[in-house]
């Protein structure tokens, strides 16, 4: 079953949530594409630790091209459940860098997949 994304969600934020929601464990909740004056932000959960594995990977494979986005545990009301925010830098550079993101997170999903064939 693919799930939907959010009907108000920003159009900047729509590839990099769907890239996420393809991880395993990973959830997105919340987004918002700063509108060129605050940080892209996404929102997500992942059932456990390693979940986050991909998601790191991608923004530190993009580290030189990418500067300023990093993955951060936030507050969370339920004692059930860790957030986390994916936060990027502001405005047009913010939009390139989440679609070079969304490669990243397509070629280690990908490699992740051939390693396990072998």
């Amino acid at each position: 079953m693919k799930e939907e994304l959010p009907f108000d969600i920003d159009k900047e934020c729509i590839p990099l949530c769907t890239a996420l929601n393809s991880l395993k464990g990973i959830k997105t909740f919340e987004s918002c594409c700063g509108h060129g004056k605050r940080p892209f932000r996404i929102w997500f959960t992942a059932e456990n630790v390693n979940d986050l594995t991909i998601p790191a990977m991608a923004c530190y494979r993009m580290y030189g091209d990418c500067l300023g986005w990093r993955i951060e545990v936030v507050h969370s009301e339920s004692p059930n459940r860790t957030k986390f925010m994916l936060e990027g830098t502001i405005g047009e550079s913010a939009y390139n860098d989440s679609t070079k993101i969304v490669q990243a997170i397509q070629e280690i999903k990908k490699e992740a997949e051939n390693e396990k064939e072998i």
